[in-house]
């Protein structure tokens, strides 16, 4: 099992803390475009890493911290070398001299795992994925020279706060981008030289190159530089799931997920980030995963993926912590009653959390997910049915969830008023005349939107009719009829929605918007609502709304989407009894 994202949305330090509050088992490696590291936990401990530079090596931070002398530790060197395929790690070699100590081993390996955590935490971009209980641990912190089976536990709050404490003080100096600790050329051998500035693990680092007669297992070893390349990396994951499709399916998909991860926007790494969407993948499906997270990739929503369950927690509380909205995607590799019981603890404990689920064309899981309280359902490619056109159907699926996530909102905890949704689907009910319709649809948006107005759409023209949040706080109700009029400009958000017959939420400086301004003033955002109301074909109402002074943030479109169509219905519905009423007279 595996948990997997993108450093750029859980920084190194968040990921670090996450895995020890949840005591994590498994191996966290890393992948940037400086290289590849690891850092293997146990019980939410730190017990190993491999740094993804040889300038850090244990035995140089035994120099430096007097521990040995630059000659004894090229003498231990030399016998390793002559002790051939009996060799021992260094750290066992110099206990057994008596050298060092168990307490000065010790600290040896915890200053490189510091070193290790100190470098990765300039990585801001590339990929991270924790294997959940396969521990990993290199060898070289196997330090207690009778069985090497001792490992160690350190304490990864205080290693934790050491890096950070180190990391500000090379950054304060100006060091941080040099080697930590300058190693001889002697406890290398076999280094490739390399101009980058970002060269990986050597196997004699750790002294693994000759320890294969170890039962535990041996985590990969670099001789030479590798640099981590997104595309490649997706073009392999996505060969080894499709072994059983025919070969020229398989180059289609490749195609186009490696041209969709490769026209992915460059983001300025300095530009300001709007709280967004954050989607969070829960499927054993790698095909899937792999497919869901090129596209949120591609469409810059952060993505996390697991098929751990008791991930899901932790990843969406820091999701809430940073003010973002969780989208939480299930797929379905289990029984009904199984996800349901998922979906209702989840839409329980996250008042604000969005549940997609992914089915594979059941009628009865679907309609039993909806009712469960799921925003939509996705229907999934099945290699297992069909492998005949299973690349058309996998894009398919790809580019419809794109186009759903990039036409709906996804908003945070203070912008899904439930309660109020409620309340306007009561008032809606009652309603007995066509005013009541357009104020309950006015009362709902403005639970969201700092001001909003009910125009009245007339002769290429829009009345004002009562509006919240206009010329004083919304707080105070809502207004007398306003009666100023806005002409229709050919092309504004206004005629957008006439034309379109549904709701527009996006930025807007049209003529139309411009003169409307000139009456309420101006938002310090540009980006606004239009909700029509529609009765036989044709808008015969408006809802504008914005967020005033303050800034803009994700709007709950399909909800206020779902209003609008049942107001139209029911507008309907009122026009057809005053029709019979009238004709009854």
């Amino acid at each position: 099992m595996s948990f997997v994202g993108d450093l750029e949305h859980l920084p190194i330090v968040d990921l670090i803390q996450l895995l020890h509050s949840t005591k994590k088992s498994g191996t966290l490696g890393l992948k940037s475009k400086r290289g590849q590291s690891q850092i293997v936990f146990n019980e939410g401990y730190i017990v190993s890493a491999n740094h993804h530079n040889n300038s850090i090596q244990v035995g140089q931070i035994l120099v430096d911290l007097n521990a040995i002398s630059a000659a004894q530790l090229e003498n231990a060197l030399q016998e390793q070398k002559n002790a051939g395929n009996n060799r021992k790690p260094l750290i066992a070699t110099l206990i057994e001299n008596g050298l060092i100590n168990r307490d000065t081993a010790f600290k040896g390996l915890e200053m490189l795992i510091e070193m290790t955590i100190v470098d990765v935490l300039t990585w801001t971009t590339g990929t991270f994925e924790l294997e959940i209980d396969k521990l990993t641990v290199s060898d070289e912190y196997r330090y207690f020279p009778d069985t090497l089976k001792e490992t160690l536990n350190l304490n990864t709050q205080s290693i934790l706060m050491d890096a950070l404490r180190i990391y500000d003080e090379k950054k304060r100096d100006g060091t941080l981008n040099e080697p930590t600790f300058v190693t001889s050329d002697a406890e290398q051998p076999g280094f490739l030289e390399c101009e980058s500035d970002a060269p990986l693990i050597s196997a004699s680092d750790l002294g693994l190159d000759d320890l294969d007669s170890l039962d535990k297992k041996i985590p990969e070893v670099f001789t030479g530089v590798k640099f981590f390349d997104p595309a490649e990396d997706l073009r392999q994951r996505l060969k080894e799931e499709l072994l059983d499709v025919p070969a020229d399916q398989q180059q289609k998909l490749v195609s186009y997920m490696v041209d969709l991860c490769g026209n992915a926007p460059k983001k300025d790494p300095g530009s300001p980030r709007i709280p967004g969407p954050v989607v969070i993948i829960f499927s054993c499906d790698r095909l899937i995963t792999n497919l869901l997270s090129a596209a949120c990739k591609a469409d810059e929503l952060a993505v996390f993926t697991t098929d751990n369950e008791t991930d899901l927690d932790p990843i969406i509380d820091q999701t809430l912590a940073k003010k973002a909205s969780p989208v939480l995607i299930i797929d379905s590799f289990g029984t009904d009653e199984k996800y349901s019981r998922l979906i209702n603890s989840k839409l329980t404990a996250y008042k604000t959390l969005s549940v997609i689920k992914l089915v594979s064309g059941d009628i009865n899981s679907s309609l039993a997910a909806l009712k469960d309280g799921v925003r939509t359902i996705f229907p999934k490619p099945d290699i297992n049915k069909s492998k005949v056109g299973f690349a058309e159907g996998s894009i398919n699926f790809t580019e419809s969830f794109r186009s759903y996530m990039q036409k709906n909102s996804f908003s945070s905890d203070a912008n899904i008023p439930l309660d109020a949704f409620n309340r306007c689907i009561h008032d809606l009910g009652i309603a007995q005349e066509i005013p009541d319709l357009s104020f309950a649809l006015l009362k709902f948006i403005s639970e969201i939107f700092e001001r909003s107005i009910t125009f009245i759409v007339a002769n290429g023209e829009l009345i004002a009719e009562r509006g919240i949040g206009i010329r004083s706080d919304k707080s105070t109700g809502a207004t007398a009829p306003l009666r100023f009029k806005v002409s229709l400009a050919p092309i504004s958000v206004f005629q957008k929605a006439i034309d379109d017959l549904k709701i527009s939420f996006e930025h807007g400086e049209d003529e139309a918007l411009i003169s409307l301004y000139e009456e309420i003033g101006p938002p310090a955002e540009t980006r606004v609502l239009v909700v029509p109301i529609v009765s036989f074909g044709r808008v015969i109402a408006l809802t504008y709304a914005d967020f005033g002074a303050k800034a803009a943030t994700p709007a709950p479109t399909d909800m206020i989407a779902s209003l609008s169509k049942h107001a139209s219905l029911i507008f309907d519905n009122i026009l057809m009894r005053k029709k019979l009423e009238k004709q009854a007279q």
